[in-house]
């Protein structure tokens, strides 16, 4: 069993965000060698159409379906609401990267591929659409990154089993606590080997009963 870690040096920690939402505020810093800055114009909130508005709107729709669907779950008793809120990350054996379960990750693999699936199918510059907790945990991804891990082949399963894998990144962490309407962050992803592709991450928060559970991420390819 494992408790969320401080914030992961290795993964995307490497790359360089630019995050706005729809707050007002600008932060800048540097981390792990790359710059860092937080740009909040509020374009959206003043209705103002951007390049990324459709994919704003987007977002705080299925993020409103996950928290709607979620929520359900507890009235109905489908889900309890101490298990839905579990942040004791317990790591699959044999798993490398390792992966982690939950007392809430069966259930997420049942609800929110319905959810997810439809976003990456009807729009080619999504990489995904994925719901994480407010720890980064990303319990449920696209069946097109949630392979059966093969064994001693950590590259293959990185790439391709990433589900159930905790993304504690700046990135990640910020999709997954930010409670702004909305949250951009645009960075420069490490491919390794000195290749790096353009990323944008638009994310919207994700509630249950007027409680934070984490954010609804897409990926959208510059």
């Amino acid at each position: 069993m494992q408790r969320f870690r401080p914030l992961d040096r290795c993964g995307l920690g490497r790359d360089h965000p630019l995050q706005r939402d729809a707050a007002g505020r600008v932060r800048q810093g540097r981390r792990g060698g790359g710059d860092f800055r937080a740009h909040h114009p509020g374009d959206g909130e003043r209705g103002i159409e951007t390049p990324d508005s459709p994919y704003i709107r987007l977002v705080q729709q299925l993020a409103d379906k996950v928290s709607a669907r979620f929520s359900a779950a507890i009235r109905s008793g489908e889900m309890g609401i101490e298990a839905l809120f579990d942040r004791q990350y317990r790591p699959i054996p044999g798993t490398d990267p390792v992966q982690m379960t939950t007392r809430f990750t069966d259930f997420t693999d049942r609800v929110l591929p319905d959810i997810q699936e439809p976003a990456v199918a009807a729009d080619g510059r999504i990489a995904f659409c994925a719901a994480i907790d407010d720890q980064g945990y990303l319990p449920t991804h696209n069946r097109k990154f949630s392979e059966a891990q093969r064994p001693g082949d950590p590259a293959w399963n990185t790439a391709n089993c990433r589900n159930r894998r905790i993304f504690n990144d700046r990135v990640g962490l910020a999709a997954g606590r930010s409670t702004e309407p909305f949250l951009v962050q645009t960075y420069r992803r490490d491919m390794g080997g000195g290749q790096f592709v353009l990323m944008k991450d638009i994310s919207a928060p994700i509630t249950v009963n007027g409680r934070h559970w984490g954010g609804l991420r897409l990926a959208i390819r510059v």
